[in-house]
């Protein structure tokens, strides 16, 4: 029964979309692909990649990044305005936009059905919906309300022991009016409002949770540009998901880029077809058959698509296809186990592990050059990343790693035990997706390498990233060495700083340093200038001295799209939003002739 209720308001909302459009028009839809199928669309029990691009379709937030500036920049969504700030940096006064309303759905049993306006109670309580989620989701690792807002972090912890209470009240969060609230924050936090622009805090409706209970995955009720019309059930349940125009949708229109989409109402597609190819292959060729309109090159295909040094092949060269390269947001490399006895007191050897590492190599062989060579951290999108730094400890010197290798006490290698390198053989590693292949070429490499220098290495694989984790700390074991991909959910460096701080879940390396944290401590309050910049040098220069890590790079983003799909402009931080992406009919039929010459 809850079946036939769901699909009757996304009928009705189609037939409101197509009552619109003239008898002229086409319809548009943007058809997309994924590597797993989607399981569930609960914003706070996402537990993948895919999931995650859905759901940010049919939910919002208060704040979104700014589609088209760089270096990014939060603007207001939900949020009428920027946050008004007390001089103290601890209390936020936010005004919500009137007139938003959830999209159509049968939870709303007061009102036939039809979505209700969005109030502030409605973020107030999403705020504590998402604090009271118990065990691991696809935003475990990134900062969450809980841990700034005053008094939310208790309401978590009684959440977790017993059923929440939402009626439960939370010293920081206080409704002043019905689009007007206060949160008052445990301490100046600058980059807050990036934190409300993260999935995190998106706004569903109490009515969904109460009716939908742990069904509430399969009936997403938000906001946003898009509604969930099918699961896709051929070829089994959640292969190719729909999404529909919110022919409701008000919260924003197109941002000012003196182009003709300026102020213009969003979303430009009528439909959004997400399809699961499980192939790289697959994928390639749905792509050069613009059966899909967008494709990120598969390493073991990526020199169909780009055959002579980094050039477009020809076929897509006629068919008017676009390229899109720009450095993610995020950080790959190996990290050394402080907790382990072996390392945890012999620099010398972390030392001479890094110097027999030919990173470089590693690279050109392993990631056929997709990636930017690391000398630190942060990512070249994220404040405090310096371009001119140099990690003398890292310069691949096989003779350096020998007199380093002796100076610990085992020279040539002898003595030392053989030393364990963990890996995750699995595509979701930290937000971020990599090929299996892609893991175990760097077992061979690394092995590789290091028998060169007389280290001996044991690759043990784990199915998932938790296992990883549980292991690192102890529930199953200490390795040695293991490898971590770290994708940066805000602009700001904290979040990717925080591998390093003693009191952090992301510090699996179990690392402690109080010149560090202390200075953590500092720079999280601080705004985004040349002062910080110097304290995060600092910060830089305790961790690369103390060589806790070899750094990988920072993987490039290869996007291809066709002619016809405009104002595509992939995000770091806000994955791909549909909603600022239109089809041009008339160039899409020009380029499926092209293919079918």
């Amino acid at each position: 029964m809850v079946k036939t209720k769901f699909i009757i308001p996304v009928l009705l909302a189609l037939l409101s979309c197509l009552a619109c459009k003239t008898s002229g028009d086409e319809e548009k839809i943007l058809n997309v692909y994924m590597r797993k199928p989607v399981n569930g669309l609960d914003i706070i029990n996402i537990s993948q990649f895919y999931e995650a691009r859905v759901a940010i379709q049919i939910y919002e937030g208060l704040y979104e990044y700014d589609y088209l500036k760089e270096p990014y920049e939060v603007t207001p969504l939900i949020a009428k305005e920027t946050p008004s700030i007390s001089s103290d940096g601890l209390t936020y006064i936010i005004k919500i936009k009137k007139g938003i309303r959830f999209s159509d759905d049968p939870c709303f049993t007061e009102t036939d059905g039809k979505g209700r306006l969005l109030d502030a109670d409605d973020f107030i309580f999403s705020i504590k919906y998402h604090s009271s989620l118990k065990g691991y989701t696809y935003y475990h690792y990134s900062l969450k309300p809980h841990d700034f807002i005053e008094g939310l972090k208790e309401f978590r912890e009684k959440s977790l022991s017993s059923a929440p209470d939402y009626s439960m009240p939370v010293k920081g969060l206080v409704k002043l009016d019905r689009h007007t609230v206060k949160i008052i924050l445990k301490e100046p936090c600058p980059f807050f409002t990036e934190i409300l622009s993260s999935p995190n805090t998106y706004i569903i409706p109490k009515e969904a949770v109460m009716f939908y209970g742990e069904k509430l995955k399969f009936h997403p009720v938000g906001t946003g540009p898009f509604m969930l019309s099918s699961w896709g059930d051929r070829g089994g349940k959640g292969k190719q998901v729909t999404l529909v125009k919110n022919p409701y949708y008000a919260t924003s229109t197109y941002p000012d880029d003196e182009s003709p989409y300026t102020g213009k109402k969003m979303p430009f597609v009528d439909k959004v077809v997400l399809h699961f190819i499980e192939s790289s292959e697959g994928r390639l060729r749905a792509f050069e058959k613009a059966e899909v309109d967008i494709y990120s090159p598969d390493d073991d295909f990526f020199y169909d698509s780009f055959p002579e040094k980094g050039t477009l092949s020809r076929e897509l060269q006629k068919a008017g296809t676009n390229v899109i390269l720009r450095p993610q947001s995020q950080f790959r490399g190996l990290f050394f186990n402080m907790r382990n006895s072996l390392f945890k007191s012999n620099p010398d050897l972390r030392k001479a592990i890094s110097h027999a590492f030919d990173t470089i190599k590693h690279i050109n062989i392993v990631y056929y050059g997709k990636v930017l060579p690391a000398n630190w951290i942060l990512p070249p999108i994220i404040f405090g990343y310096d371009k001119s730094f140099v990690n003398k400890n890292i310069r691949y010197d096989r003779k350096e790693a020998a007199e380093l290798l002796e100076k610990s006490g085992f020279p040539g290698g002898e003595g030392l035990p053989v030393i364990e390198l963990l890996l995750s053989d699995n595509t979701v590693i930290d937000r971020s997706v990599i090929d299996n292949t892609k893991i175990k070429s760097l077992s061979t490499f690394f092995t590789e390498s290091m028998d060169e220098a007389g280290i001996k290495i044991k690759t043990v694989f784990y199915n998932n990233y938790q296992d990883v984790i549980k292991k690192i700390s102890g529930d199953y074991g200490s390795p040695q060495i293991f490898f971590r991909a770290r994708y940066s959910f805000y602009s700001t460096p904290e979040d990717i700083l925080r591998i390093f701080y003693s009191n952090s879940d992301l510090n699996h390396s179990g690392y402690s340093n109080k010149e560090y944290d202390d200075l953590f401590d500092t720079v999280k309050k601080m705004p985004n200038n040349g002062e910080k910049m110097a304290l995060l040098n600092k910060m830089r220069k305790i961790i690369t001295d103390d060589s806790l890590f070899i750094p990988v790079g920072f993987p490039f983003m290869y996007r291809l799209h066709h002619a016809y799909v405009l104002n595509y402009k992939p995000h770091q931080m806000a994955f791909d939003r549909y909603k600022y992406i239109d089809i041009d009919a008339k160039i899409k039929r020009k380029v499926l002739e092209t293919i079918r010459e």
